[in-house]
């Protein structure tokens, strides 16, 4: 279509029936005969026949001349040659509305009704969706707007009524979860280039995809979305595959084109490109498709596939509930229809519970409060998924990804206090002063006494502002906000995080740190409420307390407006009891504010923020959390003298130098590590901490432990065998030999030595490669001549390690191991992440081991015969003095 005729008059063409009974004959074949004689409208493609007829209709509609006739004058102008001719017989036309006429007329033979709309912009999606029913025809009408392009590719009766189709229940239910490798979801895509909106993305896909992976943990869901950013989360792994939108996108996430090259968001969502989504179905042999488009099942196109000899997936389609809702108020303008289901040999099915979920949402036709999401969370469960009743499931940040938000926010904060210290303390509340659709709810003075009141009751706590977007309004209304609280609210500059970036890349995962937002109904409150379950104040009026996020910890803030008070109360907006009604409930939201603000206060800190916070805490930090770990030490007598024996005989199996001014045996302390980090997960499984010098503790946290039967059947506590040669021995013969061995070690971990912190965190991470390395020297050691075993992946190492003739091999690998248990498992080493990322600092500390560190570690452990290593002239091995040799938290 071209995009001039956008700016002309819409047609929608509805076929409906007369009153007049009986079935219709499906129409006989189009052919080139019906035309007229080298007519211009006549097509050149044969596929494009049974379109003519439209075609031919919209050009002639499409004149400004027409237009004025039928709107204006009622009457119908002459129909040019090629619709007389056996095409189009007009009866009659009569006005249905302002911007929209109705005529009755024969085409081919068949009664038909045309639907004609004038105004172009109450048109709000893709105009390419075809003949539509009468149902579609009476919502229309009560939305203000649909739309319509092309004529069906499906037999007339079929448009004319929907035929009667079985029903079925949960049929996901009916599916072996073992044959679903691989779905593909669409989301609302018939709005990709018009009227994206986050909010109502969130709303149709969160509660699907999330479900979706908690059933098929081991499927790949690939997701064709406008908005892919959450999906991108570690939660989900790489299981969940966002589909890019353009060629940058596969560049930035750095896909491999030649998988992508013809598979982006328009390739495989644009109506007319089926060969492109068969293609792409066939490609990823998808097994499931969900689409939550407009058009309903329109996007699997079962032909092509077929002719490709590719088996059709199993289709979902849902009936987008956003299109039934208006912010007029809580009734639906008309009536969701049923999810379709069609299996893999093509028989279609109406998916049961459709009243259900009517009764919980939208009783007698008015969405209740949260009435959107719950209706599509009761879909989705329709399907056979499992979803909470009320609320879907909640995305964590994993420790990485909430690491990564705690640097950007103290960033962020050293941006706007240069001279500040960082207190990470305190909580994070984003404010959001945005909202296209809620532009003028509230004024800038409202905004600056809502948020004062925030920051006046939630007290210790940072409060970013969220800025940057293309529809974000002028800066200056952040500025003047931020600069009137200042003002107002005593220490509130050190507080304010203004961003003069766009924050909006980086605002997932400051969200899954936050303990609360402020919001207008918008985007952001779907995101930050539905998804990541953060407490939300959301700005809003009783007309759309429909559209509101499904939590309990979801808070309305009702703020009325004008239109309200002579809607609802008869009130003039200027009257006497218009402004006192206005204060009042200004009054009652600040109320609520306030509430809000002191339930932040209360509550414990999100327990990813407490993660994030403990992974990158500073080494005093690290010191005195260990230290408090210390003082809660729990005694496990049995466990501690087994690990001692398992200590003692394993250092005696080692043919270590005698070069140690100090035994390496250490002092044990069992702790419950989990109990700080307020997530269950423990900071370390053990490690070495040097409260006083020449005092090293093995801190062994309590989760290593299991419960064993002794010989006289009674039961009692041991470390777990892996822990011991994997994690003890690593404190051991690696970060404790390694601080008596080498003093630039020894003297980091000394209290009365002071260190920068750069140099103390590359020392820090070069001493963490370090004692891997000795580790697993050590542990071949043992494995070759204690014959202590190892799983298949360190033997698969310790053979390699046999005809080894270059060591770098080692070094890089180590690396990379560290740089992934820093990202992954250990809370107390994930800063070695972000060091190692920095390939000059990787670099310097590979070559750091070859020239300093390697040589000593051999002669330690009396290793032999590696070559071109043990005559190196660059060997500088010096075993730390004893009063350098101290250490303490890891």
């Amino acid at each position: 279509m071209q995009r001039r005729l956008y700016n002309k008059i819409l047609c929608l063409l509805c076929v409906s029936s007369f009153a007049l009974g009986g079935p219709y004959a499906h129409p006989a074949p189009y052919s080139r005969d019906t035309l007229a004689p080298h007519s211009a409208f006549e097509s050149r493609r044969e596929e494009s026949i049974k379109k003519i007829r439209y075609n031919l209709l919209e050009r002639f509609l499409s004149d400004k001349k027409t237009a004025q006739s039928i709107f204006a004058q009622k009457r119908f102008p002459p129909l040019p040659y090629g619709l007389t001719k056996d095409f189009l017989t007009v009866l009659d036309i009569q006005p249905a509305s302002g911007n929209m006429a109705q005529t009755r007329a024969i085409l081919d033979g068949i009664p038909v009704t045309l639907y004609f709309f004038l105004d172009r912009n109450a048109v709000k999606a893709e105009p390419d969706i075809g003949i539509v029913t009468e149902a579609d025809i009476s919502r229309a009408r009560a939305t203000g707007f649909w739309i319509a392009k092309t004529a069906p590719a499906v037999p007339m009766q079929q448009t004319l009524t929907e035929p009667e189709l079985r029903t079925i229940e949960a049929p996901l239910s009916r599916i072996p979860a073992e044959e679903v490798k691989n779905i593909l979801v669409y989301g609302l895509v018939d709005r990709i280039r018009f009227d994206p909106k986050l909010g109502e993305e969130i709303i149709m896909l969160w509660p699907l995809v999330s479900a979706l992976h908690a059933r098929y943990p081991h499927a790949n869901i690939y997701v064709a979305s406008q908005f892919p950013d959450v999906f991108f989360a570690r939660h989900f792994g790489p299981k969940v595959i966002p589909v890019p939108r353009n060629m940058r996108d596969v560049k930035n996430w750095k896909y491999t084109r030649s998988n992508w090259d013809s598979f982006t968001l328009p390739e495989i969502s644009e109506p007319r490109k089926a060969g492109a989504r068969a293609a792409f179905i066939e490609d990823r042999k998808i097994d499931m498709v969900f689409s939550l488009s407009l058009a309903r099942n329109r996007f699997v196109p079962r032909e092509e596939l077929l002719a490709r000899n590719a088996a059709p997936p199993h289709i979902f389609a849902l009936d987008p509930i956003t299109l039934y809702s208006s912010a007029l108020g809580p009734q639906m303008t008309g009536k969701p229809k049923p999810a379709l289901y069609q299996d893999r040999g093509g028989t279609l099915y109406t998916v049961a519970g459709t009243e259900d979920i009517r009764r919980q949402a939208a009783p007698s036709d008015r969405l209740t409060e949260a009435g959107i999401w719950k209706w599509m969370i009761g879909a989705v469960r329709t399907l056979g998924l499992d979803v909470g009743e009320n609320a879907p499931a909640t995305l964590r940040l994993d420790i990485s990804e909430a690491a990564d938000a705690l640097v950007l926010l103290r960033e962020l904060f050293y941006k706007n206090n240069p001279a500040g210290v960082f207190d990470p303390t305190k909580k994070l509340i984003v404010v959001n002063v945005y909202a296209v659709t809620q532009g003028t709810l509230v004024t800038e003075d409202e905004w600056f006494e809502l948020i004062a009141t925030l920051v006046r009751n939630v007290g210790n706590a940072y409060f970013l502002f969220t800025h940057g977007g293309e529809m974000d309004a002028d800066f200056m209304l952040i500025e003047n906000i931020v600069e009137k609280v200042n003002k107002q609210v005593p220490g509130a500059e050190n507080s304010m995080l203004v961003p003069q970036f766009n924050i909006y890349p980086h605002i997932n995962h400051l969200l899954g740190i936050a303990s609360g937002i402020i919001t207008p109904d918008t985007g952001m409150s779907h995101l930050a409420s539905g998804v990541y379950n953060i407490p939300a104040a959301v700005i809003t009026t009783n007309s759309i307390l429909h559209w509101m996020p499904p939590r309990e910890n979801a808070t309305p803030v009702i703020i009325m407006r004008h239109g309200e008070l002579l809607r609802h109360y008869g009130y003039s907006p200027y009257s006497r009891n218009a402004v006192a009604l206005l204060q009042g409930n200004f009054s009652f939201a600040l109320g609520k504010i306030r509430e809000f603000a002191e339930e932040i206060a209360r509550a414990p800190e999100r327990p990813e923020a407490v993660a994030a916070k403990i992974a990158g805490a500073t080494y005093t930090e690290r010191a005195e959390l260990d230290q408090e770990l210390l003082r809660h030490a729990v005694p496990q007598p049995h466990a501690e003298k087994d690990l001692l024996f398992f200590i003692k005989k394993t250092l005696d199996g080692l043919p270590m130098r005698d070069t140690l001014p100090r035994d390496l045996t250490p002092r044990i302390a069992f702790v419950d590590s989990a109990a700080q980090t307020g997530i269950g997960v423990p900071r370390f499984s053990a490690k070495i901490f040097t409260p006083r010098v020449d005092e090293p503790i093995l801190l062994v946290d309590i989760s290593s432990l299991e419960t064993v039967t002794l010989p006289d059947g009674t039961e009692a506590q041991t470390v777990k065998e892996q822990t011991k040669k994997l994690d003890i021995l690593h404190e051991i013969v690696g970060h404790l030999a390694a601080r008596r061995l080498f003093q630039s070690f020894g003297m980091l971990h000394n209290p009365l030595i002071a260190h920068d912190d750069k140099t103390r965190r590359f020392l820090q991470t070069e001493e963490e490669v370090l004692s891997r390395i000795m580790h697993f020297i050590a542990a071949y050691l043992l494995y070759k001549n204690a014959g202590m075993s190892f799983d298949e992946g360190m033997v698969k190492k310790f053979q390699r390690l046999d005809a080894m003739t270059d060591f770098d091999w080692i070094i890089d690998l180590t690396i990379r191991y560290v740089a992934y248990l820093s990202r992954n498992e250990c809370l107390s080493t994930y800063a070695h992440a972000e060091a190692l990322r920095d390939p000059e600092t990787a670099g310097k500390i590979k070559a750091d081991l070859k020239q300093k560190y390697l040589l000593g570690i051999f002669e330690f452990f009396g290793v032999q015969g590696v070559p071109g290593l043990k005559d190196d002239p660059r060997r500088q091995f010096q075993p730390g003095p004893a009063e350098a040799a101290v250490g303490a938290s890891a």
